[in-house]
């Protein structure tokens, strides 16, 4: 996304004693726990190895295709008052949450398994369950919010 662009745009929508909100949480996909790094590692052994996310992270605030943050971007639009506000918590997942999730990313998971994805869900609901064999993890979760003003 061409996102000066699209500030440019909002300008023109947004009253002058209005702004813009830029919300994002931690992705289960980026891995900061065992489990997490188990199911990533059963995804790398899944995809087809010349396979190239357009985006390596999407979703994530500060680590945009140009590499500049959004409160760059955002320091050199009209929306150029910038608040940041961090706020930490736990995500609890299970084992069917966990692969529904996977399968509802931006990532094309069906069609690059093709016909291996039962093997696929079985080593996602083995790895894990091997780790806790009550199907219960905890992810640690990061909102970001950046709350952006044109005053």
């Amino acid at each position: 996304m061409d996102r000066e662009q699209v500030l440019a745009v909002l300008d023109d929508m947004v009253d002058d004693v209005g702004g813009i909100v830029l919300a994002n949480d931690s992705c289960l996909v980026r891995p900061t726990t065992a489990w997490q790094q188990a199911i990533e590692e059963i995804q790398r052994h899944f995809l087809p190895p010349d396979f190239v996310p357009a985006d390596p992270l999407p979703g994530r605030m500060n680590a945009a295709v140009d590499h500049q943050s959004h409160e760059e971007i955002l320091a050199r639009s009209p929306f150029r008052h910038v608040h940041r506000r961090i706020y930490e918590s736990a995500r609890p997942w299970t084992v069917e949450q966990v692969i529904g999730y996977l399968y509802s990313t931006s990532l094309p998971l069906r069609r690059l398994l093709g016909n291996r994805r039962g093997a696929f869900e079985q080593a996602i609901t083995d790895v894990l369950l091997a780790i806790d064999p009550k199907g219960r993890f905890t992810e640690p979760v990061t909102l970001e919010v950046l709350t952006a003003t044109k005053r």
